[in-house]
């Protein structure tokens, strides 16, 4: 009886998330017409040594090219294959004889094998979740619209200081290890040290920054997403500052007679001597001493309301 050729050898090179190239090697003779390309999808076990002949088996085809006699590599189209998936493999078909009466070589057959991802999407809708507080800021986003072909599992959190402290903070980089801190909180809560650059990794959809200055800022806070391959998306950014908070209350306030020091109405002399009125009435002036507070409220003092 009749016996098939034996089929090309077959590669697949140049991988990626949706599509590859595929190369074979097969002996140029008369009555070659062209080759059949047919991509079929397996269980993914059959990426793994422990696969059976009958898990090979249970495949189902997925795409079918035709490539001419004289060619000896094609490349998949993008959306050909999907991303992080596997495993798959490609079947090459030689075709000869006549357009009448044609015949197929054996299947060559690549190795099985599978897609990466890629990179996630932007985080949406990056917002602050309430006003900043004094000493709190409190952020929350989305889930991006495109998880790379892999679940988002974490998301990595850039605290930026104001830009007057960009450059010291950049030669005291600090990356804090929070990752297993704070995996598994509903509603994670984490202190800043506002000078320096700080990173953290929370699976959460919100975070909150305690213990910063009142009055301070703006900081910048860089949020971006994680697939479950590890690859991190597009960075996705907000500036927000602190409130301004009431300064603290003077200390040491302490009054002082002065006697002998002329008194003007509403006219208050500096010094002894400077009076250019005589005063009838029987009265001594008192000089209010006090000490500047030792915390402004995030702005500068300007002036005292006694």
């Amino acid at each position: 009886g009749f016996s098939a050729a034996a089929g090309p050898g077959v590669e697949v090179c140049d991988i990626e998330p949706r599509k590859a190239l595929v190369r074979w090697e097969y002996p140029q003779g008369a009555g070659l017409r062209k080759f059949h390309i047919d991509v079929v999808q397996l269980p993914a076990k059959c990426l793994t040594d422990g696969a059976s002949a009958r898990d090979a088996k249970q495949s189902s085809e997925v795409a079918f090219f035709e490539a001419g006699a004289t060619e000896s590599s094609f490349a998949l189209p993008h959306g050909t294959l999907e991303r992080n998936y596997g495993a798959y493999r490609v079947h090459v078909l030689a075709e000869s004889g006549s357009e009448e009466k044609p015949y197929l070589s054996q299947p060559g057959v690549s190795m099985a094998f599978s897609t990466p991802a890629e990179l996630p999407g932007m985080v949406s809708n990056l917002r602050l979740a309430k006003e900043p507080s004094e000493n709190e800021i409190h952020i929350q986003w989305d889930l991006p619209c495109d998880d790379g072909g892999a679940s988002v599992e974490m998301y990595e959190v850039t605290f930026h200081p104001p830009v007057a402290q960009t450059e010291e903070a950049a030669q005291s980089h600090e990356q804090a290890d929070c990752e297993l801190q704070l995996t598994g909180q509903a509603n994670p809560k984490v202190s800043v040290a506002p000078n320096k650059l700080q990173v953290w990794h929370t699976p959460s959809l919100s975070l909150d920054f305690c213990g910063l200055p009142p009055g301070e800022g703006p900081y910048q806070i860089n949020v971006r997403a994680k697939n479950a391959t590890g690859l991190l998306g597009a960075t996705a950014s907000l500036w927000a500052a602190t409130a301004v908070a009431a300064p603290a209350a003077p200390s040491q306030l302490k009054g002082r007679l002065l006697p002998g020091w002329p008194y003007f109405g509403d006219v208050h002399s500096s010094s002894p001597g400077s009076a250019v009125q005589e005063s009838d009435s029987d009265v001594d002036l008192v000089r209010l001493e006090f000490l500047a507070p030792l915390a402004d409220g995030g702005r500068p003092l300007e002036s005292y309301l006694i």
